[in-house]
């Protein structure tokens, strides 16, 4: 455990050197909270309704500006690209004969990452949200921690889900394809769109999916905490972690056995 908090501490130093480039990078962030702003004033204007499917205006703006946030976690190149490129020029060979974990050191340096950049997602987006719609009445302070708890869980499923996508490139040429896929589904199911908002039939397909623990759930429980609800969050979120946990040991074995028999 030690080594990888030396990972991560050596991460967090590099990082804050980039730092300034994570306030660039919440452009784009900002953009999509700007057209879905337009987006759901218009809905809730020419609809004349103040709640839609349980939420107000002011709670599915919120709602849209974290799940930016989150997504913004998982669009993290340590896991997406990294490994990817470690893969491809072989030096994943070099990696199996250090006194480490991959896997552990690529979470050292995302964790790194996510620190800082965390804080300044977070602080562009609590001003952003801000400015835009006001302050969120239904935040309920006294859950903070239990909040902060389940948004930590959801940047971890979103991360799992990431490498294993770029431990892919262990059998095909390039993975970032599947990256894409993932983003255009989590996208379409999580950001845009919370649970609610889906036709019936639906809603229990994605309420045990990693979408909803990763996105849609945490999220809920920012603009309308329920105690229920969020241990059926949390819940799912213990059970994905540990399921993409085991298929990431897997697929990482089975992908390291291939290149030793290939000869690295």
């Amino acid at each position: 455990m030690k080594k990888y908090l030396e990972v991560y501490k050596s991460s967090i130093m590099e990082e804050m050197q980039y730092a300034k480039g994570f306030f660039m990078n919440f452009i784009g962030t900002a953009i999509h909270i700007f057209i879905f702003f337009a987006l759901w004033k218009f809905l809730y204007s020419s609809g004349g309704k103040e709640i839609i499917n349980g939420y107000t205006f002011v709670q599915m703006i919120w709602y849209v500006t974290f799940t930016e946030l989150l997504t913004s976690f998982s669009s993290s190149n340590i896991v997406r690209k990294t490994p990817t490129n470690d893969i491809a020029n072989g030096n994943i060979a070099y990696v199996l004969n250090k006194p480490y974990s991959y896997t552990g050191y690529i979470f050292s340096r995302f964790f790194a990452e996510s620190t800082i950049k965390g804080i300044v997602n977070l602080i562009c987006s609590l001003f952003l949200g801000l400015i835009l719609i006001g302050p969120l009445e239904t935040f309920k302070f006294k859950f903070l921690l239990l909040i902060i708890i389940t948004m930590f869980f959801a940047c971890i499923i979103s991360a799992l889900i990431r490498l294993i996508i770029s431990y892919l490139s262990f059998w095909v040429e390039n993975s970032e394809p599947f990256q894409w896929i993932f983003k255009t589904i989590f996208l379409i199911f999580g950001v845009t769109f919370p649970l609610e908002m889906f036709p019936l039939w639906l809603q229990p397909i994605i309420r045990y999916s990693p979408i909803y623990a990763a996105l849609s759930g945490p999220c809920k429980m920012i603009v309308n905490f329920n105690l229920n609800e969020y241990f059926k969050v949390i819940l799912s979120q213990v059970f994905y972690i540990t399921l993409l946990a085991i298929i990431i040991t897997i697929e990482y074995k089975k992908g390291v056995k291939k290149v030793n028999v290939n000869g690295g």
